[in-house]
């Protein structure tokens, strides 16, 4: 049946129902009855560390297939132990280990299980909060935060143990955290908290000290991540709009990108080792925290999942094809997931590109609102609605068009005029056959 309009007179034909997945189906890696958190993938994709809060009430550094299976503990002394990483051969993971000696120390211990080595033993703090212990690209040495002589700073250790050395300025009050080894291994960067805010550094790893400023301005900085390249850094700012958003800066300094820019709070950016896409969490429509990821140059922000549970800390597997994360489960306990990286929007060829504009007003919206998108060349042009599940419940546009900027009304309704249920909404435009844009909308009743 016809699809009545209220742009240029139009009358656009409904084509009926297509269906295609929006989200792919999450995948549980642990189901027992303690939390997981902080998951990392081994270098070959067959493994994945964690810690876990077992039942000697401490937290133990644990492994899992990624296919799932058996959990393994690595380490089972009566100290607290978070954050594993592991080492660029696999053969080894570093994480840090609670009150050992009364302070908290970085450790060691083979991934296929055997004895703990302590690489530190100095008598200060070593990895603040959430901080985790990095390996050098080449595995020979680990990076960390320690708190000595009343400030938080960047040192290295040989990976073997002995001298820690600092890398960083000695600037008490300034607090310099979250350290990420570059990809050729030349350079460090980290997080500084310079009075109320705190901004994105890089420190040189031959312990010259020489360090480079990439952000200045009056805004926090949190999570740098490198591009796989090393020619970029992405991290979570909470800027202007007062809300923490995706941005990027080039490494040797320049001008902050940003990526995202909506009112919702996005966090903890890892680009894929591809250097194509950026994943990250995104506090969404949903009310917590879901899966998004993003293309490096910007576009569409593409959710991975929407299941109304908390998801955080996602980790790319080296292949590109994976997330893992850990995921709050209907019991309330942090397990560790995976899901594929592909989304219907990528398989379906879908190019996310600005060029377009495609976009509605207002968002949330009810009943109805106005679509808008440009277009830079003549064609035959499709826009459609799809609803979370990947069903198309409208055609708005099915016709050629020219150049130009168009406007179209959506009243909320389905192809037999039924109106929609509160919720996401994802409207299309094609061009030509192909589809070069996705944009998120919320029905709100």
């Amino acid at each position: 049946m016809s699809y009545p309009l209220k742009i240029y007179g139009s009358i656009i034909v409904c084509l009926g129902f297509l269906f295609v997945p929006i989200y792919t189906q999450e995948i549980a890696l642990t189901n027992s009855d303690y939390h997981h958190q902080f998951p990392e993938w081994s270098p070959d994709g067959n493994w994945v560390v964690y810690y876990m809060e077992d039942s000697t009430g401490y937290s133990h550094i644990y492994k899992v297939s990624s296919t799932g299976g058996e959990e393994i503990a690595l380490t089972i002394a009566n100290y607290d132990d978070y954050y594993p990483r592991w080492s660029p051969d696999g053969d080894w993971i570093a994480y840090k280990k609670i009150g050992f000696g009364g302070y908290h120390q970085i450790f060691k211990v083979p991934a296929s299980g055997g004895e703990e080595t302590a690489l530190t033993t100095a008598g200060y703090q070593h990895g603040y909060e959430w901080d985790s212990p990095e390996w050098s690209p080449d595995g020979n040495w680990v990076g960390f935060s320690a708190y000595n002589s009343g400030y938080w700073r960047i040192y290295k250790i040989s990976s073997e143990g002995g001298d820690e050395i600092d890398l960083t300025i000695p600037c008490f009050p300034y607090g310099s955290l979250y350290p990420q080894w570059s990809p050729d291994g030349s350079a460090m960067t980290f997080r500084r908290a310079l009075g109320t805010y705190h901004q994105i550094m890089t420190v040189s790893t031959d312990g010259s000290g020489d360090e480079n400023w990439l952000t200045s301005d009056s805004h926090t900085h949190w999570y740098p991540q490198w591009s796989p390249d090393g020619n970029w850094l992405v991290y979570q700012k909470l800027d202007s709009t007062a809300f923490w958003q995706i941005y990027k800066v080039p490494a040797g300094g320049g001008e902050e990108i940003a990526l995202t820019w909506d009112n919702y709070h996005h966090g903890s950016p890892q680009w894929s080792p591809d250097g194509n896409w950026i994943v990250y969490t995104k506090g969404d429509a949903t009310g917590v925290p879901q899966i998004y990821k993003i293309s490096q140059g910007g576009g569409t922000e593409i959710a991975l999942t929407s299941e109304g549970l908390e998801h955080a800390w996602p980790q790319w597997s080296p292949d590109n094809n994976w997330l893992v994360y850990h995921k709050v489960d209907p019991s309330g306990t942090w397990q560790i997931y995976k899901v594929s990286s592909m989304s219907s929007v990528e398989d379906n060829t879908i190019i996310h590109c600005h060029d377009y504009k495609l976009s509605n007003h207002p968002n949330p919206f009810n009943p109805e609102t106005l679509i808008t998108f440009q277009i830079h060349q003549e064609g035959d042009i499709k826009v459609n609605i799809y609803n979370i599940k990947g069903a198309r419940v409208a055609c708005l546009v099915n016709e050629f068009l020219t150049e130009g900027s168009y406007c179209y009304s959506w009243s909320g309704k389905d192809c037999t005029g039924n109106l929609m249920t509160t919720g996401i909404y994802y409207c299309t435009l094609s061009v030509n056959g192909s589809r070069n844009s996705v944009h998120k909308m919320l029905l709100l009743k």
